[in-house]
């Protein structure tokens, strides 16, 4: 993972960094909770030209900077950031594709922005009208847990998140979590661990998009029958189970993603 081919826009009071790739359709890429766009780097790259692979790092994320005063914010203040990406882009309307907590902000723009939506792509995430912690306590505890054991905790948080013969095979990814999950000031976090406590204000049910849902047969943070329940509640959904894949199936399994997501979005 790395930096390369970052492309800068300001949408105030952000400047926010976009890495395009691809030359089809546009596909907006939600990153999740912690983390940033690079993410999907391995995604983006196996899509090739099927889109335009949109990925951009969220406020208090990554490479994302405030060109004025920071402000607290709600998780559908960084949905609607998106929307004015795409304004600047010249996009009047896009897939949009969002895995874990960017499954919820893909969700509340599909609600609040409809007309701005075309096919949605949901993956390794959960309805947007529960929490997380009441559909899986014991996966968000292992993960708090793993994360106050600092950097003795690397192994066993990548291990939760993806498998650990995953690990074994690709030891790279402990550097390359550390990378992704370091660098955050205090008061950037703070701010963001703020919006994300905030439960969202979204009804699945409303969504009117055709909505493909993607769950990781091995996922511990978002089980795959919460994936399915999600999917159930969706009028004009279709559920996948991409298998042997944990919460980071972007990264154990781009290829494989990216074929479901194609085959999907060119239906």
């Amino acid at each position: 993972m790395n930096n390369d081919q970052l492309e800068h826009y300001k949408v105030p009071p952000l400047d926010i960094a976009v890495r395009l790739v691809g030359i089809g359709p546009p596909l907006i890429m939600f990153h999740g909770a912690e983390g940033d766009h690079r993410i999907y780097d391995n995604l983006q790259d196996a899509l090739g030209s099927s889109v335009t692979a949109v990925s951009f790092d969220q406020r208090d994320c990554g490479r994302t900077e405030y060109t004025g005063l920071a402000q607290p914010y709600t998780l559908k203040d960084v949905a609607y950031d998106a929307v004015r990406l795409m304004d600047v882009l010249g996009y009047r309307k896009a897939h949009v594709l969002g895995n874990s907590i960017g499954g919820i902000l893909a969700q509340l723009m599909a609600c609040h922005w409809p007309e701005r939506v075309d096919r949605l792509v949901l993956g390794l995430t959960w309805p947007a009208d529960e929490r997380l912690p009441d559909l899986n306590p014991e996966g968000l505890a292992k993960r708090a847990e793993y994360s106050a054991m600092g950097e003795a905790g690397l192994r066993p948080m990548a291990e939760l998140m993806s498998s650990a013969d995953y690990v074994s095979a690709h030891p790279e990814i402990l550097k390359e979590l550390a990378e992704l999950s370091s660098g955050q000031e205090a008061e950037a976090r703070e701010r963001r661990m703020a919006a994300l406590s905030v439960p969202s204000l979204a009804d699945p049910g409303s969504i009117p998009h055709k909505t493909l849902v993607i769950g990781g047969e091995d996922d511990q943070m978002v089980p795959v029958d919460v994936t399915r329940q999600l999917a159930s509640k969706i009028p004009l959904s279709e559920f996948k189970v991409l298998k042997g894949a944990g919460h980071l199936a972007a990264r154990q399994y781009p290829g494989e993603l990216a074929s479901m997501i194609a085959d999907f979005l060119n239906a």
